[in-house]
């Protein structure tokens, strides 16, 4: 994964996050944004759908979250398609 599209959250006790975005993308008239926070050493990624305010909501429904997994999944698939060409 490359890029450095990076933003600032706001977490769940009021501190600033920096995050990388991994990507976003649009289903059924909702936008997503994941990301990852570059400190984790986990590298877990975290999905959320924003809207035109910029307001985000963490993905928690087990469908959207398979649906974001998909689209990662293929994301990655050709980030390493790319790589390898």
């Amino acid at each position: 994964m490359n890029g450095t599209n990076r933003m600032i959250i706001t977490n769940d006790d009021g501190q600033d996050v920096e995050v990388e975005i991994v990507l976003t993308f649009e289903h059924e008239g909702v936008n997503y944004v994941l990301f990852t926070i570059p400190d984790d050493p986990e590298g877990n990624v975290y999905p959320y759908v924003y809207n035109e305010d910029g307001d985000l909501d963490a993905v928690t429904d087990p469908d959207l979250l398979e649906i974001c997994s998909e689209v990662l999944g293929a994301f990655q698939d050709e980030d390493d398609e790319e790589e390898e060409a």
